[in-house]
């Protein structure tokens, strides 16, 4: 389940980075491997600078993942369990 609060168009961290700079190693924040077939198209790519972070934006209608600097400040989208209910928006 996806739920969004905040800026609804703006960019949001998904809660996975690079597991060490350079590398094509990417993980959630649980550890599990990150699928890299959901990256948008021309990421990951290091742009502006070294990208460890990921996020989703408005550009990837499909809800595909971009590499984005860790030190930026955007809203974050957090996993809840299957069992909970998400509050009506």
């Amino acid at each position: 389940m996806l739920v969004l609060t905040g800026e609804e168009s703006g960019y949001y961290w998904v809660g996975a980075y690079q597991t060490s700079s350079g590398a094509d190693d990417w993980e959630w924040i649980d550890g599990t491997p990150l699928d890299t077939s959901k990256w948008n198209p021309g990421d990951p790519n290091d742009w502006p600078s070294v990208d460890s972070c990921v996020d989703i934006g408005p550009d990837s209608k499909s809800f595909n993942l971009h590499d984005y600097p860790c030190a930026n400040a955007l809203t974050f989208i957090c996993e809840i369990p299957s069992d909970v209910v998400a509050p009506a928006p």
